[in-house]
Parts: structure tokens; C-alpha cells; sequence
């Protein structure tokens, strides 16, 4: 990973850790930073804009640790204070199914089921402590209640337009996703996996220009700084 990132001239990598317990979640931070710390001439952790600067600066490929999931707090909002002291920056609220926190967009009830008592808690806690809440795999009507109670501007990390080709893949983001999404001023990334960028793409692949589609849509309609 931090080959690559020195190789590609990428300062930062989303690392995607995590696990299914408090246990697991923990171990898998500490297991990659006892790895990192052999090679700490290439690569380094980053726990704030700071580290990004001199990463940067020193011509290192970083790493910002996030996880996909909330089902690795089994339930409680200290583990989060604990992720974070390990370096925990990203944290998404659900992975495709409904959680304790909300329900995710392969959920029956994406288009209805928001934010739980539990989840707004969990979004408060993530912006107390200043970690970027992330809605990439996250239903619809849990993206819209995390947006509105967020008090930081959230993201979607890695998705894609539903409006491109008319394309409604289950990953995506809707219109009005992505401009509820800019208004509270978060950035959505695009992603370039095939069957995300067009109907064909688990058969027929996808192309650069594809991908690039994806992009000049959500600029057309959210504005560069948001993408």
C-alpha cells in the first residue's frame, strides 16, 4: 500500500481496518501501526491536517485509518473514544445492512429507516471528537438524518451518480443525496470500480472516460469543491 502510494505520488491512503468487536477493532490498529513501524522512512499515520502537510513535505505516502462499519462497538459510544486515542479519523455509520445505528443501502428499508436514538448519539460522538462521518454505504434515509444532525460536515468517501446514464446501482447517491450532502459543506470521492460506474461493468467493463463521467456529473452539480 505505501509502495504504491510513494509510487502514484499519493500523500494519504484510506485504510480500511476494522473488525466485528471492541477486541477486533482495537487489534487491527495496532497490528498495522506494529507493521508500519518498520518502514517509517516511507510511510506514516495520519492523525490530522498537520501530518498531511508534512507528510507531504518529507515525501512520504501516509495512511488514515478508517472503518466501514459501527458494528465493532457493540452496542456502546466509549469504544469510539478508545478508536480514537488509536487514530481512528473515518468512521462509516453502517455497511449495506441495517445496524444498531441505522440501516444501509442494500437494507429493505434504505429508503425509510433513519438514524436510531443510538445513531445520533454515535454521529454526536463522532463530532465531538472530530471524526469524519462517513455515509458511502449508507441507506437513504439514514444518509438524510445523519446529514441533518451532523454538526461536521460529512462525506461520502467512495460512491458513485445515480444520475450518470441513469444508472440506480445501490452504492450510488441520488441527487438530492449528494446537494443535501454539499450544503453541510462534505466532499464526496468517486469511485472506479466497473459494475459501480455503469450497467455493463460486472460484464463488459468500465473505461476511464466512464469513470471521469461520474465525476463531471457531481461537479456539474454540487460544485468542484465538493468532489
Amino acid at each position: 500500500l505505501i509502495e504504491r502510494g510513494l509510487k502514484g505520488g499519493l500523500t494519504a491512503n484510506s485504510l480500511t481496518l476494522g473488525g466485528d468487536s471492541i477486541h477486533e477493532g482495537a487489534l487491527s490498529i495496532v497490528e498495522w501501526d506494529n507493521m508500519m513501524a518498520s518502514i517509517q522512512d516511507k510511510g506514516r499515520k495520519i492523525l490530522s491536517a498537520k501530518d498531511l502537510e508534512e507528510t507531504k513535505r518529507d515525501g512520504k505516502s501516509g495512511y488514515i485509518v478508517n472503518f466501514q462499519n459501527t458494528t465493532n462497538l457493540e452496542g456502546k459510544l466509549s469504544p469510539i473514544d478508545l478508536f480514537h486515542r488509536l487514530g481512528l479519523r473515518i468512521m462509516q455509520l453502517t455497511y449495506q445492512k441495517a445496524n444498531l445505528v441505522g440501516d444501509g443501502c442494500g437494507s429493505r428499508r434504505a429508503d425509510t429507516a433513519g438514524l436510531t436514538d443510538f445513531g445520533v448519539n454515535v454521529v454526536e460522538r463522532l463530532n465531538k471528537l472530530r471524526i469524519v462521518v462517513d455515509l458511502s454505504h449508507v441507506g437513504h434515509a439514514t444518509t438524510m438524518d445523519a446529514l441533518e444532525f451532523s454538526r461536521q460536515p460529512p462525506t461520502f468517501t467512495h460512491t458513485n451518480c445515480h444520475g450518470t446514464y441513469g444508472f440506480k446501482f445501490m452504492r450510488g447517491k441520488s441527487d438530492e443525496d449528494l446537494q443535501a450532502m454539499a450544503e453541510r459543506g462534505g466532499v464526496a470521492g468517486m469511485t472506479c470500480i466497473a459494475r459501480f460506474v455503469r450497467d455493463e461493468g460486472d460484464l463488459e467493463g468500465s473505461t476511464l472516460n466512464h469513470y471521469l463521467d461520474h465525476i463531471d456529473y457531481a461537479v456539474n452539480l454540487i460544485g468542484v469543491d465538493h468532489v
